[in-house]
């Protein structure tokens, strides 16, 4: 793994062998099809961007706050040329801080720009395969590790339920054990 902003940076990333990029927020179409090429995974983190320009800028000048609003352009574009060139995107935020509690907003945000499905898919199966867990992780069958959530709504219709989790997820299952269940209040 490794944390890469810039185009030359993710593209040195992909071609000394690392298999997951942070962030890659300036990747461009060259970049993504290098990227692709060498099976490197690409873990964008818009949360991070976006809660540091809704919260007050904590304490960042304005000049910060204005590159910030650029980088995050840069950053919807980076996903749209990983996702053409067959990139895997996974699912990160890379908060730090006060800004910890805002991590489920990634769902929503990344929905905004490559869709509830793509974004489902990074954070299950794709992070899985980041992890070498795949067919353990990010998915149901037999033999995987069971961790399931059970949601009042359906996130592809509605990825904004996740950000209030105590009024929409109705079940948490973690290696097959119940951890939290509502279900008690429609028996």
């Amino acid at each position: 793994m490794a944390h890469a902003h810039t185009a030359e940076a993710s593209r040195r990333c992909a071609e000394a062998g690392v298999r997951s990029i942070e962030h890659g927020t300036q990747i461009d179409r060259q970049t993504a099809e290098t990227i692709a090429r060498h099976g490197a995974y690409v873990v964008p983190t818009i949360t991070v961007m976006e809660s540091l320009l809704n919260s007050s800028g904590h304490g960042l000048p304005q000049s910060a706050l204005d590159k910030l609003k650029s980088i995050i352009d840069d950053a919807a574009r980076a996903i749209d040329h990983c996702m053409e060139a067959g990139v895997k995107l996974g699912l990160g935020t890379d908060l730090f801080g006060g800004l910890h509690g805002r991590e489920l907003h990634e769902l929503t945000a990344r929905t905004r720009m490559n869709g509830a499905l793509e974004t489902l898919r990074s954070a299950t199966s794709v992070n899985a395969e980041i992890l070498n867990k795949k067919g353990e992780l990010g998915i149901i069958c037999e033999g995987a590790i069971a961790d399931l959530l059970v949601v009042n709504a359906n996130p592809v219709e509605n990825m904004g339920l996740f950000e209030a989790p105590d009024d929409n997820i109705l079940l948490i299952m973690k290696n097959g054990e119940i951890v939290k269940s509502k279900f008690h209040q429609y028996l």
